[in-house]
């Protein structure tokens, strides 16, 4: 089911053509990380800038694993996430 999900996440990526994603690692029973990498591998797709945002600790290895182009670990504060968009979009 939540390969269906991603899917629809791409489709929608590709039909309306976002300025940034700002994507958590865990979504509804879709891993982030994983769709992340889907994004990156979709020429369609694969220059809209992905920022990733989790707790978890080895985030910028997952971010660099799954070619994110910026990420955040949470708690964030807004002014840090302000200045990556800026600097993304």
């Amino acid at each position: 089911k939540a390969f269906l999900k991603a899917d629809k996440v791409l489709a929608s990526m590709q039909k309306e053509k976002p300025n940034l994603v700002i994507m958590d690692l865990y979504v509804n029973r879709i891993d982030g990380a994983k769709l992340t990498k889907k994004i990156k591998q979709n020429e369609l797709i694969s220059k809209i800038p992905v920022i990733l945002v989790s707790a978890k600790t080895n985030l910028s290895k997952i971010a660099k694993k799954c070619k994110a182009d910026g990420f955040l670990a949470k708690p964030f504060n807004v002014r840090d996430l302000k200045n990556i968009v800026k600097k993304l979009a």
